[in-house]
């Protein structure tokens, strides 16, 4: 997604214009997003104006489906008004809106470290009639919860199988993750599960679908780690508050007992806010769910420009105890330290 200069800091600019200054491809992708046919073989301008019309005449079919999170920012943008920012600390990765072709964005001043984005006039008229009720229906509130541990699965996992979802999701107590009329009504509905998803053919040759987490760019390189791990067949357990923990689509609490720890470092010795040492840590996680991944060089670009002592071997330690015990994707959400574990026995 472009992030737009300030001419185009009017929300009277048409949707079908803000859409014609996208690359094809991101317009393709918005158009699966949100659910919406549009033939690929138009041209970039008639793909705009064509998806443009889909998005405004069929407002109360996608905005239905859109994430808690992104029917919260919707709101946000519609009661805004005209010609009027809605400011965030930045840009949210998991966002359907925040990263769509369909929102005008622009960077804060260097003061402030956000993002600003506003929609405009037509796009707010076709949605004001159905964002509120859709954020506050009883049937989404179900899919709401569903969504989230799915999305901690996917998480913990990096790549979940929906037969998987299904059989893990018995073991938990809430009715919205185990009820098989809310499970699949709330599949069939959510456009943020349908973005994630990722089709591919078993070993019997029938079509297996599987959700990748929304943190997982390159889902062919970690099935070839799992595929040297022919003996990992089975899948970590997690508890019912793991799950949820990990499904946290504002900052996503992976099970680690040296987390608290590690935070506490960060927050004390490096000056860093309690959001920047959540992120750091966060980020350090998604890095080490690569196997090559060189630890000792992550580590000192994560904390190259925070204000530290020369002697590291403190932070070192706990990075590294850490990524010992943290879920690997390619052990199937089992920790290095629970694989050596289970190997001596």
């Amino acid at each position: 997604m472009k992030l737009f200069t300030p001419h185009w800091g009017s929300t009277s600019v048409k949707l079908a214009d803000l859409l014609k200054s996208q690359e094809k491809q991101d317009l393709v992708y918005s158009a699966y997003s949100l659910h919406l046919s549009v033939s690929e073989t138009l041209k970039t301008n008639d793909f705009a104006e064509t998806l443009a019309k889909e998005i405004l005449t069929s407002a109360n079919k996608w905005v239905g489906g859109l994430p808690q999170y992104d029917l919260m920012f919707l709101s946000k943008l519609v009661d805004a008004g005209p010609n009027n920012f809605v400011e965030e600390p930045n840009l949210l990765p998991v966002s359907m809106l925040q990263l769509s072709s369909i929102i005008i964005c622009e960077e804060c001043s260097d003061e402030k470290e956000c993002r600003r984005f506003m929609i405009c006039d037509e796009l707010r008229e076709a949605v004001a009639p159905y964002v509120h009720a859709e954020l506050h229906s009883e049937e989404n509130a179900q899919r709401f919860v569903f969504e989230k541990y799915v999305l901690g699965l996917m998480n913990l996992y990096g790549a979940v199988t929906v037969v998987d979802i299904f059989s893990l999701l018995s073991n938990f107590s809430k009715k919205e993750i185990t009820d098989d009329t809310i499970m699949k009504r709330s599949f069939g509905k959510s456009l943020f599960l349908h973005r994630y998803i990722q089709d591919e053919e078993s070993a019997t040759g029938l079509s297996m679908f599987s959700f990748v987490s929304p943190y997982l760019f390159d889902y062919n390189s970690l099935k070839k780690s799992m595929d040297k791990r022919p003996e990992l067949e089975d899948l970590k357990s997690f508890s019912e508050e793991e799950v949820c923990a990990a499904g946290d689509i504002l900052s996503p609490q992976i099970p680690c007992p040296y987390n608290n720890a590690l935070k506490e470092y960060l927050v004390t010795h490096l000056a860093c806010s309690e959001p920047q040492a959540r992120n750091m840590i966060l980020m350090f996680w998604y890095f080490i769910q690569k196997e090559e991944t060189d630890l000792l060089s992550l580590i000192y670009t994560l904390v190259e420009d925070k204000p530290h002592s020369d002697d590291l071997q403190e932070l070192m330690t706990l990075f590294i105890n850490y990524s010992n015990h943290s879920p690997r994707w390619y052990l199937n959400g089992y920790s290095p330290n629970e694989i050596k574990e289970l190997n001596q026995n």
